[in-house]
This record gives structure tokens, sequence and C-alpha cells, in this order.
């Protein structure tokens, strides 16, 4: 919504993350499982962070990479990919998906007819005080070609470095933090209403001013192709 790109539907299973996002998205159509989506609308970006959990650095023990039972969901976004096939794909999961299993992303993509860019950023280098690195994926169907790096546009870089990122703390008024007696404290709904489902969905989502500059880039890549390249820009619009 940041970058002037309306959502038409999404995909979540937790019950309470589903009605955050509708109030965010309130007249987008809401799936809950992946695995049973069939042949959504069509839409000209599909954007997915799959899950990681199989691919963290922070998962020590177990590991199974993108064939694990979580990370594996990678599958279900293909699969939605080639049923809907859109213009563009963002993808976003943890910098160790590039040791656990890359290669079959990129096999699935090429498979499917799609190229793929893709870079680690981090919030450090949006402006913000912590680093927060993950890597981030724009496939486009390879039947255009590759007219320039999508990833590095001039004009979208140039917003980047405009922007002035604000605080976002959670704010805690001092009668009730002196109450907490431990860090379980703070895991209880009682004490704040949702406050350990908010750290969450903190915790798994993408940072708002990255996502604007992803679908900067694809807007300002869309633009290129139907200025500078008609032939390139009609096979765009006709896949």
């Amino acid at each position: 919504n940041l970058a002037g790109i309306e959502t038409e539907w999404t995909c979540e299973i937790d019950t309470w993350l589903r009605h955050k996002l509708k109030r965010i998205n309130p007249n987008a159509k809401q799936y809950s499982d992946c695995r049973h989506v069939k042949s959504p609308a069509f839409v000209e970006i599909i954007s997915a962070g799959f899950p990681c959990q199989d691919i963290s650095i922070s998962n020590q023990t177990g590991k199974k990479g993108i064939k694990g039972s979580r990370s594996g969901l990678w599958g279900e976004v293909a699969r939605i990919t080639d049923e809907v096939r859109p213009l563009y794909l963002v993808l976003e999961n943890s910098p160790e998906l590039l040791k656990q299993g890359f290669e079959y992303v990129l096999s699935d993509l090429s498979s499917l007819g799609y190229d793929a860019e893709w870079d680690c950023w981090r919030a450090a280098d949006f402006g913000y005080p912590h680093n927060r690195k993950r890597l981030y994926i724009i496939a486009y169907p390879h039947r255009i070609g590759l007219q320039r790096r999508i990833l590095q546009p001039p004009g979208a870089f140039r917003l980047q470095q405009t922007w002035t990122p604000t605080p976002a703390y959670l704010r805690v008024s001092v009668s009730r933090s002196k109450g907490f007696r431990d860090i379980r404290a703070i895991q209880r709904d009682n004490e704040f209403p949702y406050f350990s489902r908010e750290i969450k969905a903190f915790g798994n989502a993408v940072m708002p001013v990255i996502t604007e500059h992803l679908f900067r880039c694809i807007i300002e890549d869309y633009r290129f192709c139907l200025l500078y390249t008609s032939d390139a820009a009609d096979d765009l619009i006709g896949v």
C-alpha cells in the first residue's frame, strides 16, 4: 500500500494474524492455508515470505533446509505462481537459504519460466540502528529478457537515500514496568493484551520501508519496459 499497489488477496494460516491483515486490507480476499489454495485470481505481483524455520541460523539442530516440513512450503508458493503466472514474484527469507537449498528455488523458478535477481539487505542499509539481514528475491518471466537489473534502479535508490526512518519503540509506562518481576511477565496477555502475539508478528514481518523499496523497484522496472522496450512490454503483459 505504501507504494500505491493494492492487495487483492492474502494467505495466512494464523487466525489472529488474518484478523490483523483484514484490518490493513479490508477488501482483500483471505485464504488460510496455502496448501489448499487452488487457482486464485490473477494478480500482477505475488509477494511471499515462506517459513524459514528449517533454514534459519537460529535452528542449530535438525536443519532440513528447503526440504523441511515448514520451509518446504516453498513448493506451494511455486505451485501457486505457476497457476497465477504473475508478472513479478517477490520472495523473502533468511540469508541462510543461500546455503540451505537456494539452488532448488532457482531451479523451480527456471522450470516455471522465470528469471530471478536477489540481494541481502539489512535494516541498517535503510538507516535503522540494527541489522535484521534478510534475503530478497524478485523473479519475472524470462520471455521479456533481462533489460537491466531490477534491484539496482537508480531512481529507486535515490528514493531510498531520502527516507528518514522514524523511531518505533514499544513504550511502557514506568509504573507498569516496575511491576515486572521477571521476563515471563511480558509473555502474559493480562499484562499487555496480545503483547506476545504483537512481538511475534513484528519478528516475522518484513520491514515496511524495505517492502516499499522492493515494490518501487518493480514499478520503475515496469515503466521502463513500457517506455523503452515495447516488444518486451507486449510479452510481459501477455504472460
